[in-house]
């Protein structure tokens, strides 16, 4: 069977895609679509964090987000802000 989370480049983006796929094998299509846009947004800040020369860093502080707080979680209330 073909799994989605084989192609995420990233392991915390390929652990959410994991997430998502379960949510869906197990009929959950609103958690699976929530976990969905979570998996994008995580994948964002990867991929901004990835950029050389410190770039994405610099994108995410012009933005006033910072990624992960105190608790290595990432802060609510920043999708927007970094989306637009």
């Amino acid at each position: 069977m073909y799994k989605l989370s084989n192609t995420a480049y990233y392991l915390e983006t390929r652990a959410c895609l994991e997430e998502v796929e379960s949510c869906l094998l197990n009929g959950n299509i609103r958690a699976a679509t929530n976990m969905l846009f979570s998996t994008v947004i995580v994948d964002i800040v990867e991929k901004l964090n990835d950029l050389p020369g410190g770039q994405g860093v610099k994108i995410l502080d012009n933005k006033k987000i910072n990624s992960k707080g105190e608790s290595g979680k990432f802060q609510p209330g920043y999708e927007k802000i970094l989306l637009i």
